[in-house]
């Protein structure tokens, strides 16, 4: 009677265990995937920030080249 308490007693902790670090392993890898999509957010923004420069760059660089062109014709 007492080794069957002390065996069952042990398998509920091994459970309880178990159970704890399962929910600390997924706790992590949630965390990594918040990790992952924050550092998308920040190279998406990046990206979208290079693309407005070379628009505004091209648009700088079609304006002057219009305005070139417009002041040899005078």
């Amino acid at each position: 009677m007492v080794v069957g308490a002390a065996i069952f007693f042990k398998t509920v902790l091994v459970l309880a265990l178990a159970n704890l670090s399962s929910r600390i392993l997924l706790g992590e890898v949630q965390r990594l995937f918040a990790y992952a999509r924050y550092f998308r957010e920040i190279a998406h923004a990046k990206i979208a920030h290079a693309k407005r420069k070379t628009w505004f760059a091209f648009g700088a660089c079609a304006a002057a080249t219009t305005l070139f062109f417009a002041h040899a014709k005078l």
